[in-house]
């Protein structure tokens, strides 16, 4: 799943729309529209601001392995 699948899947879960996302990052929704609608990469900065108007936390994990 890609980053952009697992924000979609969070709001859908959370019952959570695009409008309401996007007023809670200080952004619009054609902004927060055009991120979940692309491939472009994303600044981590603004996945932050995505995952917390979710209501989520972005976790980094060791690799078993490395």
């Amino acid at each position: 799943m890609d980053l952009q699948e697992a924000v979609k899947t969070a709001m859908k879960d959370k019952g959570l729309r695009q409008t309401a996302i996007a007023e809670k990052m200080g952004t619009n929704q054609s902004n927060l529209s055009m991120y979940l609608k692309s491939n472009m990469a994303v600044k981590v900065e603004n996945l932050v601001r995505i995952a917390n108007a979710c209501g989520l936390d972005l976790i980094l994990k060791e690799r078993d392995g490395i």
